[in-house]
């Protein structure tokens, strides 16, 4: 499955629009990182960017989540690990192989 695809499924198994979604992640992308407007607006999307961060980074509290998003630690390719393995597709990797 391609990343594309996988979008795709993230935005319809967690009902988020797709081309707000993209948006985010296309300046993710250009800035190489994700900076706090794009967590905020992950977060207005009903992306649980937080929560995913919180897997990704091992911490426990939404200030830890903020120092690494203010730190700049959250890189585009982070992000696209995050894409992939988010909570809204976990029955996802045990149908399909991610290429």
């Amino acid at each position: 499955m391609n990343l594309d695809q996988h979008i795709t499924l993230t935005c319809e198994n967690g009902q988020i629009n797709k081309t707000d979604f993209v948006k985010v992640q296309d300046e993710i992308n250009k800035k190489n990182f994700m900076d706090m407007e794009d967590f905020e607006n992950l977060l207005k999307l009903g992306f649980p960017i937080d929560l995913e961060l919180k897997k990704l980074k091992d911490v426990e509290t939404v200030l830890e989540i903020r120092k690494i998003v203010n730190d700049k630690k959250v890189s585009a390719r982070n992000f696209v690990a995050i894409i992939q393995s988010n909570v809204f597709n976990d029955w996802i990797k045990t149908k399909y192989s991610l290429k």
